[in-house]
């Protein structure tokens, strides 16, 4: 259902409140919004994306998508009884309607945000349902451990290949673990890179 319209204009917010967290957010923007936040009262924080962390959740498991539409999954299901402030940045003189819809009951939020490796430290991730590099380099190194033991170093490109068993996104570097099948990812950037993490957090728990 429509929960809200966004006001018009380049870096102008708009909040929208609810008394329950649907599964997903639903917007058409001609231009992709510069940021969205969405706060659960009493749990937190459980989503908080700059415009290429929007791009990066909105292609899980959407093997389609209507032109310059965007679907944020917020959590697993419907939470009901639930005080929700979702904050979104304008990019444009736009005006696009939001929605908000659930297919299912909800056990879990689906907890998303975007996180700085710097340039050459390395950093492994653990325990999350979908990564996303937001920009990615020919120098990148990036190691995949799987659940089997399987060890597998994979370069930029492999990455866009990959994905699309998953995905009708072509353009992302995202690493699909919503199987868990996946122990760990090592990155160990050339340069500073921004990365989307992705994780089911119980529904209760501070995020």
């Amino acid at each position: 259902m429509k929960i809200g319209t966004l006001t018009t204009g380049d870096t102008i917010h708009t909040i929208i409140k609810l008394n329950y967290l649907p599964q997903y957010l639903y917007f058409v923007a001609a231009t992709a919004l510069k940021g969205l936040q969405v706060n659960v009262s009493g749990d937190g924080i459980i989503c908080n994306l700059d415009e290429n962390g929007i791009k990066a959740v909105s292609g899980i498991r959407r093997y389609g998508a209507v032109a310059n539409s965007y679907m944020v999954p917020l959590a697993n299901g419907f939470v009901p009884n639930k005080v929700v402030e979702i904050d979104f940045t304008n990019s444009a003189a736009q005006t696009p309607d939001i929605y908000g819809f659930s297919l299912q009951k909800a056990d879990s939020y689906i907890w998303s945000s975007v996180e700085t490796v710097l340039a050459s430290s390395g950093k492994v991730f653990q325990d999350f349902a979908h990564l996303a590099v937001l920009a990615m380099g020919a120098t990148d190194l990036l190691t995949i451990g799987f659940e089997d033991g399987h060890v597998q170093d994979v370069a930029d490109v492999e990455l866009l290949g990959s994905y699309t068993l998953y995905s009708n996104e072509v353009d992302s570097y995202c690493v699909d673990n919503l199987d868990f099948a996946i122990v760990y990812v090592k990155l160990v950037p050339a340069a500073d890179r921004k990365v989307c993490v992705t994780r089911f957090v119980p529904v209760g728990t501070f995020a």
